[in-house]
């Protein structure tokens, strides 16, 4: 969850309050030539809070030695949330479904173990030499010697968490294909 920034301003008996998020509040109190003085706010019970220091200058003591055009200091920048790697990766599956003498057809499953849904891959295998692949359904496919390459048509593009794109290919081979010899879903070696 993103930490968004409030900024509130409360003015009352000289004390401005400007709270920055939930967990920072710098107090200054308004002079009456309207300057404006940090006071020192202690940390909440357990640490992690931010004090400001009384500024101190040569000649105004509304301006700080190591800024002396500033009269009032800007916060450091909240750090942001980190962002926790999503969980699970794509898995890809092939499953030989049907052999005939010179000929088989598999399947390709792609099995969304993230945590967001995925809108668009590209699959890239290395398949033998001798495998030619005749035709492919639920994918386009290109060819580039030996690495073959899938990317989703209109109906296996989008995966859900949780979900899976199906897609079969045809090939005439003189062998038994039980795989890839290599696999790469979105530049990322398959699971």
């Amino acid at each position: 969850m993103a930490a968004g920034v409030v900024v509130a301003l409360l003015a009352t008996g000289g004390i401005v309050a400007v709270a920055l998020s939930v967990h920072r509040v710098t107090f200054a109190s308004v002079g009456p030539t309207g300057t404006v003085r940090p006071v020192t706010v202690p940390e909440p019970a357990g640490g992690g809070g931010t004090r400001v220091a009384p500024r101190s200058g040569a000649g105004d003591p509304d301006r700080t030695a190591a800024d002396p055009g500033s009269r009032t200091a800007s916060p450091p920048p909240l750090p942001g949330p980190a962002e926790p790697p999503l969980p699970g990766v794509l898995q890809v599956r092939f499953t030989p479904a049907a052999r005939w003498d010179g000929g088989m057809v598999g399947y390709f499953t792609i099995a969304n173990t993230t945590a967001a849904a995925v809108d668009g891959w590209r699959l890239v295998v290395t398949v033998p030499a001798d495998l030619a692949i005749t035709a492919s359904w639920e994918a386009a496919m290109s060819r580039h010697g030996n690495k073959v390459t899938f990317t989703p048509t209109s109906t296996s593009s989008h995966i859900g968490i949780g979900e899976t794109a199906r897609f079969g290919m045809q090939a005439s081979t003189p062998h038994p294909f039980k795989g890839p010899i290599t696999c790469e879903i979105n530049d990322a070696p398959c699971a």
